[in-house]
């Protein structure tokens, strides 16, 4: 029975760590594209998604935020690119290194 769950949570752990790595960028993308529009009351646009979580990094291209109703630009902000690198080592001490 121990032997059963242990190999459901290994194998569980597996596919966490395939999904992340294969649907990681996607999930994020769409997460900011979805969820961003709702918080901003504005338009979200996000180019693409560079995530890497086993490595500690991410990145975003291309993100814009438009413009709220009865504003003249057609954009709030706008983000050529952006990149973080967590040093995983760090992510349990004080403080966190973020580069």
């Amino acid at each position: 029975m121990i032997k059963k769950l242990l190999i459901g949570i290994v194998a569980l752990i597996a596919i966490l760590f395939l999904g992340g790595m294969f649907y990681g960028n996607s999930i994020v993308k769409g997460s900011v594209e979805e969820y961003g529009p709702e918080y901003t009351g504005t338009s979200v646009v996000l180019d693409d998604v560079s995530f890497s979580p086993f490595a500690g990094t991410a990145g975003l291209t291309g993100l814009v935020i438009g413009s709220p109703e009865g504003f003249d630009s057609d954009k709030t902000f706008s983000l050529k690119e952006i990149s973080v690198k967590l040093e995983l080592s760090t992510l349990m001490s004080d403080p966190v290194h973020i580069y």
